[in-house]
């Protein structure tokens, strides 16, 4: 399909993209290019009807990354396929590297972008729920100051973040792995598109009896939106997680509230099941690994 027709602009600097933003008017719809891979999709298929895309690609400072005391921050146009390859990565938030091996494909992930994904908020996406248990924060720029916002926050709705106008998502931050945590990315794909049903990223850590310390819990696929399962880690602190009857009980007692959603590839009892069984594997799998 051919796109409606719209404007394109490519600064060079923060204060020339904030300039066009605020230039554009109040009715002005602003589609911005980072990544692009959900972006050029919509405007194919005329679901976005933009009077600009607004491309972040010639800001070279977006393109950074670096590490503060322990922390990563990466720039909204850092590649996906760099951003993994970063030593950091390796040593202080491994559970990205999982991500990376089931998100998309390697030509998705040479273009699209850690903060684009973010800001995207697929329901099924990928990077988002890594994100949400390394406690990610995202920097909202506007022309006279930064605004952190934590990723939770900024995904609050579906398919919805919390970007004002004249605001632009500039980075992720991504603190380190506690020490001695044990982590996991685990989802189930439909067979034939390759789209997430359900997935699961686990933060946790162990006492020396196996019962769970603490633990970070998010989901997707099964949701309108990824989260937080607070109610869940809440729960699971001083349970042996080799207990598999248990750690299955206490997992679907949990999830019975939640509201799921179905389409025409899954229907929303089969997500639960299969989001709750992933639940259960990961953590049952997790108690039995050697750190």
């Amino acid at each position: 399909m051919i796109p409606v027709a719209f404007d394109y602009a490519r600064p060079t600097t923060l204060p020339d993209a904030h300039d066009l933003l605020l230039k554009s008017g109040v009715d002005a719809d602003i589609a911005i290019l980072a990544g692009g891979q959900s972006l050029l999709s919509a405007l194919k298929k005329r679901k976005r009807k933009p009077t600009m895309v607004l491309d972040l690609g010639g800001i070279d400072e977006l393109s950074d990354v670096r590490v503060e005391k322990d922390t990563l921050h990466v720039g909204a146009m850092m590649r996906q396929a760099e951003f993994v390859h970063h030593p950091f990565i390796s040593e202080r938030a491994p559970i990205f590297l999982e991500v990376a091996a089931s998100a998309g494909d390697p030509m998705i992930r040479r273009r699209g972008t850690l903060v684009g994904a973010f800001c995207e908020a697929d329901p099924a996406g990928d990077w988002v729920p890594a994100g949400l248990v390394h406690d990610a924060t995202v920097v909202l720029h506007g022309l006279e100051n930064s605004d952190p916002v934590s990723l939770e926050t900024f995904i609050a709705k579906p398919r919805a973040t919390r970007i004002g106008r004249g605001e632009i998502v500039t980075w992720a931050r991504l603190p380190a792995m506690p020490v001695d945590a044990r982590f996991a990315y685990r989802k189930c794909k439909h067979i034939s598109i390759g789209w997430s049903i359900a997935g699961v990223a686990v933060l946790l850590k162990l006492d020396s009896h196996g019962q769970c310390s603490w633990a970070r819990i998010a989901a997707s696929g099964a949701l309108a939106t990824p989260q937080r399962l607070r109610s869940l880690e809440q729960a699971l602190e001083g349970i042996v997680l080799s207990d598999e009857r248990a750690v299955d009980l206490l997992v679907r007692d949990n999830l019975g509230g939640m509201e799921f959603v179905g389409d025409n590839y899954a229907s929303a009892d089969y997500r639960a099941e299969r989001l709750a069984v992933h639940i259960r594997r990961t953590l049952v799998e997790l108690s039995n690994t050697k750190i």
